[in-house]
C-alpha cells in the first residue's frame, strides 16, 4: 500500500469511523467493525461497504480492502516479514468455520507482540504498535502508557533519515494457552491466558516474555491484560 499524503490523512481523520491514521497505517473504531460486519453479513462487498461508510476507495489497495472485513486487522508495506507471515496464518484461521479460538488467541498474541515491540518500523514515539488487538476501552490509556515508557525515546523518522538502532522482533513462541473465564468491566467472558516468549534480530535489552489475557467479546478476541 502506498503511503497516505497529508491531505489524505486529514480526510481519513475526519471520518468518524477512523480511530487513528499514520503515514502508512489506518486503524478503525469498534463501531466501524460492528457496522462493517452487519453489512458484510448482508452480502455487501468490502469495497461497497467502505464507500458507504464514507471512505474514498482510491486510498485503498485491493489487498488492503480484502484484509479488513469484520475484524479490522490490516497489513501495510512497513510491517515486517514475520508479521506478514503470521498475519497470513491468522487469515486462514479466521476463514475456517468454526474458528479455532485457541489458534486465534495464539496468533493475535503473536501479532500484538511483533507490532508492539518492533520499534524499528515506527515513525515516531506516538506511532504505537498493537493497538488493533486491544479491547477498545484500553487503547487510549495503553497508548499514553507506551508513549511514556517503551516508545518514549523513539526518534522521529518522518524524513526517513533516522539513525537510531531500535528492536525488531524475530520470532514469537507460544509456550502455553490456558482456557479460562475472566471478568472484565464487571462482565464474565470466555478467555485465554497466553504465555509467550520472543527473540529479536539483535538483543538490545528489551522485554522477551509475557502472559497475555485474551477475552472473547462477541466472537472477536481482544487482549485485555499483560504482564
Amino acid at each position: 500500500m502506498k503511503e497516505y499524503t497529508p491531505k489524505q490523512i486529514k480526510k481519513l481523520e475526519a471520518n468518524p469511523y477512523t480511530l487513528k491514521v499514520t503515514k502508512n497505517k489506518l486503524y478503525f473504531t469498534i463501531k466501524f467493525k460492528e457496522d462493517f460486519w452487519i453489512n458484510y453479513q448482508a452480502g455487501n462487498a468490502p469495497r461497497k461497504i467502505l464507500s458507504d461508510l464514507g471512505y474514498d476507495l482510491e486510498y485503498f489497495g485491493q489487498k488492503q480492502i480484502d484484509s479488513i472485513e469484520y475484524y479490522g486487522y490490516t497489513l501495510t508495506k512497513s510491517d515486517t516479514d514475520v508479521y506478514k507471515s503470521t498475519f497470513k496464518e491468522l487469515s486462514k484461521v479466521l476463514n475456517n468455520k468454526p474458528i479455532d479460538n485457541t489458534e486465534y488467541a495464539k496468533l493475535i498474541s503473536k501479532l500484538f507482540i511483533i507490532d508492539l515491540y518492533t520499534l524499528d518500523n515506527k515513525l515516531s514515539s506516538t506511532d504505537i504498535g498493537g493497538l488493533e488487538f486491544l479491547h477498545k476501552d484500553l487503547r487510549d490509556n495503553f497508548k499514553d502508557n507506551m508513549g511514556a515508557t517503551l516508545y518514549k525515546y523513539v526518534e522521529s523518522n518522518l524524513d526517513g533519515k533516522r539513525k537510531q538502532e531500535l528492536p525488531i522482533v524475530k520470532e514469537v513462541t507460544i509456550s502455553d494457552v490456558f482456557e479460562t473465564k475472566y471478568t472484565y468491566n464487571k462482565k464474565e467472558y470466555n478467555a485465554y491466558l497466553v504465555t509467550a516468549n520472543w527473540t529479536y534480530e539483535k538483543d538490545l535489552g528489551y522485554q522477551t516474555s509475557a502472559k497475555l489475557t485474551v477475552i472473547n467479546d462477541n466472537d472477536i478476541l481482544y487482549i485485555v491484560k499483560g504482564n
